[in-house]
């Protein structure tokens, strides 16, 4: 089986055009380093900006999901 041409892959990042059927192995390190990455104080800083930005500019998507994911009582997310 030939790989997609790859129009936008550097090391470690993967493009719009990668495909990740052809590269499970890449893909699972990629997905693991952001999550790795996610859980450190920077990462969660960085989720953080992107809850209150999402907030800001798209409450409707907000509420939607909150409609479509409610919270159990006690499993809310911290501040």
């Amino acid at each position: 089986m030939q790989r997609p041409a790859v129009l936008s892959r550097h090391e470690n990042l993967l493009g719009v055009v990668d495909d990740v059927r052809t590269m499970p192995g890449e893909f699972a390190k990629v997905a693991q380093n952001i999550g790795n990455e996610l859980q450190t104080e920077d990462g969660k800083v960085i989720l953080r900006n992107i809850k209150i930005l999402r907030e800001r500019f798209e409450p409707e998507t907000v509420v939607k999901r909150q409609a479509a994911f409610p919270l159990s009582p006690g499993k809310g997310m911290r501040r």
